[in-house]
């Protein structure tokens, strides 16, 4: 799917993420942040950072990851590839498993 920075993706909970947003777009690479409510969001690719707290039950997870045209990476279930990018949008793959 083409994405712009700011585009906001909407996953369904059955994946442990709810949402990616598409944080920024450099020339070869696309920065992406990650919100989840499950308390197990883990995430694979460049530059990742994932932390998450739960109290009384309620969890909220955060993260992000940067990921390049040779550099594929995961979300939780589902992988995440950059197969075009430039500085206005970009090509974002995901695949569910």
């Amino acid at each position: 799917m083409e994405v712009r920075s700011g585009d906001r993706l909407k996953i369904d909970d059955k994946f442990g993420v709810d949402v990616i947003t598409v944080k920024s777009l450099r020339r070869k690479e696309i920065w992406l942040g990650l919100e989840g409510s499950t308390g197990g969001l883990s995430a694979e690719g460049r530059d990742v950072s994932v932390h998450g707290t739960c109290i009384n039950g309620r969890c909220h997870d955060e993260g992000e990851l940067s990921l390049t045209p040779g550099r594929p990476g995961r979300v939780n279930t589902i992988q995440v590839r950059l197969a075009e990018v430039n500085s206005s949008s970009a090509i974002l793959v995901l695949i569910p498993k």
